[in-house]
């Protein structure tokens, strides 16, 4: 059984100001509530905003919002992963997967309203414990790779894969979170499946990525390779002292692989870290890997395993397992308002 200790999420990254502002363009009123919804405090923080705790009136129902400037959004010219969150987020639908319940805007800023997920984030878990137990390991190793064979499915490659966009739900089971850097690269006209933009996490880019070539689905399954390492090895297959170091050692290192590791799991994540794409175990070669050769992956999705951890959580709305994070409750300078001439958020 994992240690049960309670999980507080810490502040990995810098976000830009909340914009929680009181004015006749704004959807938040007076006491600071969105569409009846009650903000009450910040369990997240990002590169462009703020997540904030919201319930409904009665209390009996909680949220989590997302609330990003759009003034920041069109300063770092990120509208682009906004709005692909947008339009992905929505039509997903998968037990593994946060889930998506409305989405409204003002003159300021953008609110994604989404399931509150209250277990804390996966990366808390990895590193309290260090490393995972094989019987452990598998349960997360399974859940994150039938989400991502999902998520592919889908026509979506998700390119941010890693244990910080995983939460714990009180049911002990793992949620995909964050699809701002998603990218439908199929069902679309003229589709190549393919995409150019670098982007990602440093230690969990893939070799074709760092390389400025065409990727697709592939570099997923990478990060997915760094992940199973991170929780079976309790550190990174590469490291540097600094970013050029990293990827130099990404491109042209090896992880190393200790034989105190199951086999099994070795094999598995020497097929994920092949440094060529198109050797690089995909779905059909993880799920069926002997790895999981003992998984019903049937009555996982259906939730119905033997759960190795269960969040400390009293609660729906038990926010215990979130750092307290200050942030402004308005804080009107900080995001300004847009013109209908700037605002090209409008038809969302």
């Amino acid at each position: 059984m994992i240690k049960q200790k309670e999980l507080i999420t810490t502040s990995s990254t810098s976000f830009t100001s909340t914009c929680l502002d009181v004015d006749e363009n704004s959807l938040i009123d007076e006491e600071g509530d969105l569409y009846g919804l009650k903000f009450d405090r910040v369990i997240g923080e990002g590169a462009w905003g703020t997540v904030w705790h919201a319930t409904n009136p009665s209390g009996d129902e909680s949220y989590a919002v997302k609330v990003m400037s759009k003034h920041s959004l069109l300063k770092e010219r990120q509208q682009d992963h906004a709005h692909r969150e947008r339009k992905i987020l929505p039509k997903l639908d998968h037990p593994f997967i946060v889930s998506f319940t409305k989405f409204y805007q003002d003159t300021r800023c953008l609110y994604f309203v989404q399931e509150f997920i209250n277990g804390g984030e996966f990366h808390l878990l990895l590193t309290q414990n260090r490393f995972l137990e094989a019987p452990a390991g598998q349960f997360y190793a399974a859940q994150i790779a039938t989400t991502l064979s999902y998520i592919h499915s889908q026509g979506i490659v998700y390119r941010d894969l890693k244990p910080e966009n995983m939460m714990i739900g009180k049911d002990g089971y793992l949620k995909i979170i964050d699809f701002g850097l998603s990218k439908r690269i199929e069902k679309e006209k003229y589709s190549t499946g393919k995409t150019l933009t670098m982007c990602g996490t440093p230690n969990y880019i893939a070799p074709e990525i760092l390389q400025s070539k065409p990727y697709g689905y592939e570099a997923d399954w990478w990060s997915y390779g760094v992940v199973l390492y991170e929780i079976f090895y309790g550190q990174m297959p590469f490291q540097g002292n600094n970013p050029s170091e990293l990827f130099k050692n990404i491109l042209n290192g090896k992880p190393r692989l200790s034989p105190r590791i199951d086999n099994r799991i070795n094999k598995l994540i020497k097929g994920l870290l092949r440094k060529d794409p198109k050797k690089r175990y995909g779905a059909k070669k993880v799920l069926e890997h002997e790895f999981f050769k003992s998984m019903d992956f049937e009555k996982l999705q259906k939730k119905k395993l033997e759960v190795p951890f269960f969040p400390s959580v009293k609660s729906e709305s038990d926010t215990k397992n979130f750092a307290k994070i200050k942030v402004p409750r308005f804080n009107m300078d900080n995001c300004p308002e847009l013109s209908p001439e700037e605002d090209i958020f409008q038809n969302w």
